[in-house]
């Protein structure tokens, strides 16, 4: 059985003064992977002074580069999934309120890929357009052209994203059409299939409409694409089990329907059985409500017994359950009092 934490932190300046501020200017934890990290070692305290109850081993993989390196996939590369049957972890979130536990069976979030985009013509005097090819003019002609990919192309109850997050030409003058532009964004399906097809049509439409405009095109992705994560029912079951017995936890929600959000869990996910959930951490008097990636993200404390107690609780309920041949959840769970 295997217990995840990502650990990667982000390029966003903190503007809250708190005494655990970063101390590396530009750089905080908006995601709450320092709390993961927390969260993981109060369950490593707690497995290693009971490893004498353990029924089989327990992997804890504190993995690197979760935001957009797939950390997850290099680890899995490299072997750390070898032997292990079962996965879990968690992520807090702050627009569940706290105590609140959110998942769901099978596809949990969605799979995605980051592309920047280089659009190339001649550039020229803004009082000679004729004789220029308008690197602005097909960037922009490229923004509308992949618009129907969402709305004309995909299945309206599978949905998708195409989106266009930035968009830069470079330092230069008002009176001066830009030789190259860049457009940057990312592609978001809930199936490997639907996310191909994505890619696929926008390498399509972005070479058409550049060429129209006399421009060329180039297009580079992320090396490695998030693929969906798939929740085991199974694992999701258990964590139901042993989360319905913490006294912190108030609710455990079903979502009816998957976040376009991506997350590279689903690597680990893909080789093993796994469940993962959202913990919730929304507090509006604690001003722990704030979203994920800003520089006001905080963090609801009294959390961390919890997500500590569910690391070491489904893993001894995993464990428990294979010793004794029980492909699903048994009728006894096991309950873990961490205090941090």
């Amino acid at each position: 059985m295997a217990l995840r934490t990502d650990m990667d932190a982000l390029p966003i300046p903190e503007e809250l003064d708190v005494p655990y501020k970063s101390t590396h200017p530009g750089l905080m934890h908006a995601c709450g992977h320092d709390a993961h990290m927390t969260m993981l070692l109060g369950a490593a305290k707690y497995l290693k002074a009971h490893e004498a109850e353990l029924q089989g081993t327990v992997k804890l993989l504190f993995q690197p580069a979760e935001e957009g390196g797939a950390g997850a996939k290099v680890m899995v590369d490299e072997g750390a999934m070898q032997g292990v049957s079962a996965v879990f972890g968690l992520h807090v979130w702050p627009t569940a309120p706290s105590g609140t536990i959110q998942t769901r069976i099978g596809t949990l979030m969605a799979g995605t890929d980051k592309f920047l985009i280089r659009v190339t013509g001649i550039s020229g005097h803004g009082g000679t357009p004729h004789l220029v090819r308008d690197s602005v003019v097909a960037g922009a002609a490229i923004v509308m052209n992949l618009q129907p990919l969402i709305s004309r192309e995909t299945d309206p109850a599978q949905g998708g994203i195409v989106g266009i997050t930035l968009i830069n030409s470079g330092p230069g003058s008002p009176n001066v059409h830009a030789e190259w532009v860049e457009l940057q964004g990312t592609v978001n399906s809930f199936s490997t299939s639907g996310l191909h097809h994505l890619k696929s049509r926008l390498e399509e439409i972005v070479t058409s409409t550049a060429t129209m405009y006399g421009c060329k095109s180039s297009i580079k992705w992320n090396p490695i694409a998030y693929i969906p994560v798939e929740n085991s029912e199974a694992m999701v079951k258990r964590a139901e089990q042993v989360a319905t017995q913490l006294s912190q936890v108030k609710h455990f929600v079903y979502l009816d329907r998957p976040s376009f959000m991506a997350e590279d869990i689903a690597f680990f996910n893909d080789v093993a059985e796994g469940a993962f959930i959202f913990l919730g951490i929304g507090n509006a008097s604690l001003q722990t409500d704030q979203k994920l990636h800003t520089p006001r993200f905080r963090l609801d404390d009294t959390m961390l017994p919890v997500g500590a107690a569910l690391h070491a609780s489904v893993a001894m309920q995993y464990l428990q359950d294979k010793q004794q041949g029980k492909p699903q959840v048994s009728s006894t769970s096991y309950r873990t009092s961490i205090e941090l």
